[in-house]
């Protein structure tokens, strides 16, 4: 809890179903319980009626949601920002698997407008999941992290240029497919001993879940999220360049 990044305060850019969860809680150990931020917004009803007022949010030490660029700018101080990354293919495929087969069938889940990304995960192929135009779907499939760290994910704007600069201020991220490299890094930042970051949000098998995907089904994902590709590729090469080459 003493170095200068941490001192400084950190925002987590959740990047969902990319090993954001276990990076979430290793993160919010690093800071007393009275620092981190209560939950803001999940979401993009919740982010719709916030609207923006996050006053009430400002202050704290840690921050960590599926929180876009907007509301770090509105309670940074001097807080960092930090996410995490994960191939969009992978990425996209275990969040159609999660929202399928993990997400609970209440009626809740089946019939309220919050959950329609869900609903047509239950619904649909992964195909016409991916095809569907629906914003409620598609904000979580297209350029979702571009748009994160433009402004927000639940908004369309997406400068991959702004988010490559936001990259450049993180002091750290994770990357799914480096687990290695990424704590090798944690550990140069934060300092010997620090513990590493369990990988156990794991979605358990069920017959609904999908494997390996068709390089059409990779093709169309590449289509719809090319922002989101070139973001990851960016990680990738800065993380090669502080570490070693990535494999």
């Amino acid at each position: 809890m003493h170095t200068p990044s941490l001192a400084a305060g950190l925002f987590f850019l959740h990047n969902p179903k990319a090993g954001g969860t276990s990076v979430s809680v290793w993160l919010a150990q690093q800071f007393s319980a009275e620092k981190r931020s209560p939950l803001v917004e999940n979401g993009a009803v919740d982010h719709a009626n916030l609207a923006g007022r996050y006053d009430d949010f400002k202050g704290y030490d840690f921050y960590s949601g599926h929180y876009g660029r907007d509301l770090f700018d509105a309670v940074r101080t001097t807080h960092l920002p930090v996410t995490n990354f994960r191939n969009p293919v992978s990425r996209l495929t275990s969040l159609y698997n999660y929202f399928r087969v993990a997400v609970p069938e209440t009626e809740e889940v089946m019939t309220s407008p919050r959950f329609a990304c869900v609903q047509a995960a239950k619904q649909q192929t992964f195909e016409a999941f991916l095809r569907n135009d629906d914003p409620r779907v598609s904000a979580y499939t297209r350029n979702h992290h571009t748009r994160q760290l433009t402004r927000s994910a639940w908004e369309w704007e997406s400068d991959l240029a702004g988010a490559k600069a936001l990259v450049d201020e993180m002091p750290w991220f994770y990357i799914a497919e480096e687990p290695d490299l990424s704590m090798a890094w944690a550990t140069r930042w934060l300092g010997p001993g620090v513990a590493n970051i369990s990988r156990d949000n794991v979605t358990p098998d069920h017959a609904g879940k999908i494997g390996q995907i068709s390089s059409d089904l990779e093709d169309l994902i590449f289509r719809f999220n090319q922002h989101d590709f070139a973001l990851y590729e960016y990680a990738l090469a800065r993380m090669a360049r502080l570490n070693g080459p990535a494999h």
